[in-house]
């Protein structure tokens, strides 16, 4: 099972999710991030660079290797086409309905043994950044903040009351850190790590202005609405 996020901000977007992998009673850690076209890695410290050298990062939720196809396919996809966000957004459609058209559709829908597949990928092309979310064959733009995987009720209730879109990707990335600590504690098969990545220009070490009032009070209004639940 799993929790993936990805968060609108005032400066960037944030995606993250956990490395928790189930099948049955065993539980193994592997990533669940792609970025492209850098090597993949565990996090994104853009504080050391001018902008994210990020293209593309998705993260997935569900049946681990039509997850890895799937990005695999938006990968090679956005490499071979000229760098536009419609374009970009094609390739993302384009993928999920090919893994359905492949994989999925020897499964009636009611199935309960059918694969299932999600996705929060952000895209930026220079400055300019979209956040997408899909649901089966379905891709949508998301304007907010989108959560998918075992996690994702309780992810979505916390969230509620830590997250603004005006709020800087900073104080995003904090929020998405306590979310997922407060999930991986409430022992729904969420857990591991938490992978995080920064699409755009936000920076993890700075907290501007009145940001950093905000990030001083999370950690007490994070357990009022744990209490809550």
């Amino acid at each position: 099972m799993t929790l993936i996020a990805g968060l609108r901000c005032s400066d960037g977007i944030v995606v993250a999710a956990d490395t928790e992998h189930t099948f049955g009673s065993i539980r193994f850690q592997d990533h669940k991030l792609l970025m492209h076209p850098s090597i993949r890695t565990a996090s994104c410290h853009p504080s050391e660079l001018k902008e994210s050298p990020f293209r593309v990062v998705a993260a997935g939720a569900g049946s681990s290797d039509y997850i890895r196809m799937t990005t695999d396919d938006i990968r090679v996809q956005v490499g071979e086409t000229p760098a536009d966000l419609n374009v970009m957004t094609t390739a993302v459609r384009s993928a999920v309905e090919h893994t359905h058209e492949r994989i999925f559709r020897h499964w009636s829908p009611s199935d309960p043994s059918r694969p299932s597949l999600a996705l929060v990928v952000g895209l930026r092309h220079g400055t300019e950044l979209k956040l997408l979310r899909t649901s089966d064959i379905a891709v949508s733009e998301v304007e907010t903040a989108a959560f998918d995987g075992s996690g994702a009720p309780i992810a979505h209730y916390l969230a509620a009351g830590l997250y603004r879109p005006r709020h800087t990707s900073t104080v995003g990335l904090n929020v998405a850190v306590q979310v997922f600590r407060a999930v991986k504690e409430s022992g729904i098969y969420v857990g591991g790590n938490t992978e995080l990545c920064i699409l755009g220009q936000g920076k993890v070490f700075h907290v501007p202005g009145g940001d950093a009032s905000y990030l001083w009070g999370l950690q007490a209004k994070l357990h009022r609405a744990i209490r809550v639940i």
